[in-house]
């Protein structure tokens, strides 16, 4: 006697579909479950990798504000390293005004008494620039300056006779330091317990 399947066939395909249904239903469940585990990895993957960024851009920030500190100082020390270079400079390229006035002062002997010895600045207009020197010296380079300038000596005293005063001019002159010796004026006035011969002389250099 043979097998008879008394099911109906319409039951039996429902059945199938039914376990395809759940079949189906487990892989994509599966599948929906892998893809939220992979989706939740990749979100703390990159919210750590983001962290470590921003902390790595915090801690750049950091050293550049650090290495512009540091260069606005090595900046700051280099222009006073300059002004005192150029200072140093300008100073050892102007005269030594000592030696001269031992060299006028050699010249008094015994016969000579200064009153006023005075060194003055003139700028190319013969002014006197050596009450505003300072500002004078900031209007243009150091070197333009120091080619500028020329420089009056005015010596103010007294002298035994009209002739110790001529000789004394006339010994100046002999130095060949001063590009010109000019006695402005000379009169008898008295000095001390006697009479001597006021005279002023400008030199220029």
């Amino acid at each position: 006697m043979g097998d008879f399947n008394l099911i109906p066939a319409a039951r039996m395909e429902k059945r199938r579909r039914k376990a395809r249904m759940r079949l189906w239903m487990a892989i994509c469940g599966t599948y929906f479950i892998l893809l939220a585990g992979l989706a939740l990895w990749s979100c703390a993957f990159w919210r750590d990798t983001d962290d470590s960024v921003i902390e790595q851009l915090a801690l750049t920030e950091q050293r550049i504000e650090g290495y512009n500190a540091t260069i606005s100082q090595f900046r700051q020390k280099l222009a006073k390293a300059q002004t005192e270079l150029e200072a140093g400079r300008l100073i050892s390229s102007q005269p030594d005004w000592t030696k001269l006035l031992v060299l006028v002062g050699q010249q008094l002997r015994d016969e000579i008494v200064l009153s006023v010895c005075q060194l003055e600045t003139l700028g190319e207009g013969r002014e006197n620039l050596t009450g505003n020197l300072q500002e004078s010296l900031a209007s243009a380079p150091s070197s333009e300056q120091v080619a500028e300038r020329q420089y009056k000596l005015e010596l103010s005293g007294f002298g035994r006779t009209q002739t110790s005063v001529s000789q004394f001019v006339l010994r100046l002159e002999q130095m060949q330091v001063f590009d010109k010796v000019e006695l402005v004026n000379s009169r008898r006035q008295a000095f001390l317990s006697d009479k001597a011969v006021a005279f002023n002389i400008k030199c220029s250099i």
